[in-house]
């Protein structure tokens, strides 16, 4: 029959719903099939199964593998999310989400193009119902935000409701902060990327209708806070050349944070170097209150695990019968990431068998997963004889849209 859940799961091996399945998302395990098709609820691009995490070995669209079609649900309205402060120097970042009902509870999957006011830019919102969207302001003073199209609501960062009148009070000098890359493996090592933060401060100069250095040669006493954005905790801070953002008292990012004297140069910009040991995105918030001040700046990185690491049982294996395989994210010094796992979407492990010795292709590798702090432990069956090679490598191959994915093992 048919089924509508928010999480369908198909466990290993021959799982079959005979009939329709209308889900949130999906995870279907080898050989785990829906014989008809798959409405995912926050719609799905054309020719493809986005809400589906599909390892059932039958390819999307085949005779066997999974048919996907997006839920028709009405646009109900769209919700702005924003900063309340902006400058004419740095640019703003307001997610839009296309509602299906009031609650914005649910979104909607048609995609849409709509126009953002008042900066008049096109916004393209995918079928997943969310967009992200740089703003960068023209004119000083009370900016109000909006969307063509439907109805608009607004809620600032933050806030635990809607209900934000959507202005944005722009003004002319601001602090702006960025990092060599958008993604970083964790505790980064050569020679993969260290990252770097970068912190300017700028104000609009109207003879030469640019923006130009605000503090030069000058040293200024910053306060650095970071905050869990994906998945929203943690257990370890994130640090800025060298020290945690924190107080001391407890090992995780906290409201005290730390203020470092920063020494800014000609161009009015001071580089640090950032690490992150723990998976996920994170964002770093910088606060000066000192005379002049241009107010905040805020920057968010994802930290990929760098690795993973097979831990097997000793010998025997026989044939059919299960044997335990622990698969470890680690970031670069060998740590664990504990964090993997926790994001959303959760990212998970892929295990997969290379038959060595005979290489006929006859073995079947069937496992269940279960994921705690970074360590999954698969219930791992090989149902024929001979040498085999485990790979484990993250499953979907992009860890949280970055590009980037441990190295497989």
């Amino acid at each position: 029959g048919d089924v509508d859940v928010g999480t369908l799961t198909l466990d290993s091996s021959e799982a079959i719903i005979n009939g329709d399945a209308t889900i949130d998302s999906g995870v279907f395990n080898w050989h785990g099939r829906v014989t008809q098709t798959v409405y995912c609820r926050g719609g799905t691009a054309n020719g493809r199964c986005d809400c589906v995490t599909n390892s059932s070995g039958y390819p999307v669209n085949t005779a066997n593998g999974p048919h996907c079609q997006g839920n028709a649900v009405a646009l109900d309205h769209y919700l702005i999310a924003y900063e309340p402060t902006g400058s004419v120097c740095a640019p703003s970042t307001v997610t839009i989400t296309a509602c299906a009902n009031a609650a914005c509870s649910a979104t909607y999957g048609g995609g849409a193009n709509v126009t953002l006011a008042p900066t008049g830019q096109a916004v393209s919102i995918p079928a997943s119902g969310v967009a992200s969207a740089a703003v960068t302001w023209t004119q000083t003073g009370t900016n109000t935000l909006g969307v063509t199209g439907a109805p608009t609501a607004c809620i600032r960062n933050g806030d635990a409701a809607p209900g934000a009148d959507c202005k944005v009070t722009v003004a002319s000098s601001a602090y702006t902060m960025t990092t060599n890359g958008v993604a970083f493996y964790a505790e980064a090592t050569a020679p993969h990327t260290t990252p770097t933060l970068t912190l300017a401060a700028v104000r609009y100069d109207a003879r030469s209708n640019a923006c130009v250095p605000l503090f030069n040669n000058t040293t200024r006493n910053v306060n650095f806070k970071c905050y869990y954005a994906n998945p929203t905790g943690g257990t370890v801070p994130v640090r800025l050349n060298g020290k945690a953002l924190n107080d001391g008292t407890v090992p995780t990012c906290d409201n005290t944070g730390l203020t470092l004297p920063l020494s800014f140069d000609a161009n009015g910009k001071t580089t640090l170097p950032m690490q992150y040991a723990d998976a996920g995105a994170v964002t770093v918030e910088a606060t000066d209150n000192g005379s002049g001040s241009p107010g905040k700046a805020s920057v968010t990185a994802t930290f990929v695990p760098a690795k993973f690491k097979i831990a097997l049982p000793g010998a025997p294996y026989v044939a059919g019968q299960p044997f335990a395989t622990t698969v470890t994210a680690q970031n670069d010094g060998g740590g664990t990431t504990g964090n993997f796992g926790k994001e959303a979407p959760a990212q998970t492990v892929k295990l997969s068998a290379a038959a060595c010795r005979p290489n006929n292709n006859n073995g079947l590798l069937a496992t269940t997963p279960t994921l705690k702090n970074g360590v999954v432990t698969f219930q791992t069956q090989w149902s024929e004889v001979g040498n085999i090679d485990l790979v484990a490598s993250l499953d979907g191959g992009n860890y949280l849209g970055s590009g980037m994915a441990p190295g497989s093992s």
